[in-house]
């Protein structure tokens, strides 16, 4: 995930792996110790504007390098809910615009074994649609009705 914005980083904590910062100016000496201990198989969150090509290739020497990535950061949260979560039965809603509240979000959704999806008022449309065809009728909002009002969470929740 890119290190200079929090959103991909948010949805990507809720699967329980490793996340590794970057920036696109390149690998540092440290990020490329870790990689030659690693896996082997990468996933890159969020599009090319957050994570450069230049860096997916240097990931790509290291192992296979995967990229899931949507319009915007509400489409990217439900790229990360398809690619890590096989019909999960809850979700974590949590705030798209600032991080605070979606900080503590990983670590429970990853202990229920649900997705943290970015959501806000009135915005991210694909995450209603995934919530219903997933079946998905329950979870935990982190953010006040200011920020995810009940409306928005009941089109997620109850359709």
């Amino acid at each position: 995930c890119t290190g200079w914005g929090f959103a991909d980083s948010l949805a990507a904590s809720a699967v329980g792996k490793p996340i590794l910062l970057v920036n696109n100016r390149g690998l540092t000496p440290e990020q490329k110790a870790f990689l030659a201990e690693s896996s082997g198989k990468f996933v890159i969150i969020g599009g090319e504007s957050a994570v450069s090509p230049a860096i997916a290739e240097a990931l790509a020497e290291y192992g296979d390098v995967e990229r899931l990535s949507g319009a915007n950061r509400y489409e990217t949260s439900v790229a990360v809910a398809k690619r890590f979560f096989n019909a999960p039965e809850n979700a974590i809603l949590a705030y798209a615009q600032n991080f605070p509240d979606g900080l503590c979000g990983g670590p429970l959704a990853y202990n229920l074994n649900a997705p943290l999806l970015l959501i806000a008022t009135g915005r991210g449309p694909g995450v209603v649609t995934y919530a219903r065809e997933q079946g998905i009728d329950a979870g935990a909002v982190l953010g006040g009705a200011g920020l995810i009002d009940e409306a928005t969470v009941n089109s997620v929740f109850i359709g």
